[in-house]
């Protein structure tokens, strides 16, 4: 696989191309107009850490992920799963920085999750964490 050394700019609009999301539709996410967006991916701007800790969210990675300029992979792979181990040592995956659903439940939880609000997914993080804890003692 392909990969790009990107910069913050640049990252952000592979990443929402890659996404298939909108200017506008990370405008609104981001509580901003679809320009102050834009001028993050022309470099005009740089996101204030409450931003990049939302982008983060969105596209499932750490913030360090986000703003390193480490290798980014410049194609999506359909058939690509998530590993807890890709994570750890993305070195090993061939689907690097990339979560994509293993059935349609995860799909619509994947799709649904990040349209919610960065408070929100918190939330919605605790409870499975929950969920999981209780799960356990069963």
């Amino acid at each position: 696989m392909s990969t790009v050394n990107l910069s913050l700019s640049n990252k952000l609009r592979e990443l929402r191309i890659s996404h298939g999301y909108t200017q506008k539709y990370l405008g609104n996410y981001l509580n901003i107009t679809r320009q102050g967006y834009a001028h993050y991916e022309k470099g005009g701007r740089t996101p204030d850490n409450q931003t990049l800790l939302q982008l983060a969210s969105l596209y499932a990675l750490s913030i360090d992920e986000l703003i390193n300029n480490n290798f980014i992979p410049s194609m999506l792979h359909e058939d690509a799963t998530y590993s807890t181990n890709d994570r750890v040592n993305p070195e090993n995956s061939k689907t690097r920085n990339i979560v994509q659903p293993n059935n349609s439940n995860e799909k619509v939880l994947l799709e649904n999750f990040r349209q919610l609000t960065p408070n929100s997914q918190l939330d919605v993080l605790e409870y499975v964490k929950y969920r999981v804890y209780k799960g356990q003692k069963q």
